[in-house]
């Protein structure tokens, strides 16, 4: 019984994971268009959306710099801390 349960479940669960729509951070993500989010598409996609603070699409040498200021304090946060 467990054995039908286990390979039941082995065998569902890639089918699902691909039946599941994009997350809508990663709009355009999909660089190399094979309607599938690789794990690299999906943490750029996820990074873009942080850095684009506004959520219009364009990350602006703005956000860009508050990005970057945002990342020295949690670095200098990090050294004072050890």
């Amino acid at each position: 019984m467990l054995r039908s349960i286990i390979l039941a479940s082995a065998l569902l669960a890639p089918s699902l994971a691909f039946g599941q729509d994009a997350p809508r951070t990663a709009r355009g993500a999909d660089v190399s268009r094979d309607a599938f989010m690789s794990r690299a598409e999906l943490a750029a996609a996820r990074r873009f959306a942080r850095l684009d603070a506004d959520g219009d699409g364009i990350v602006t040498s703005a956000e860009r710099a508050a990005a970057r200021a945002a990342a020295a304090d949690r670095r200098a946060a990090r050294l004072a801390g050890n």
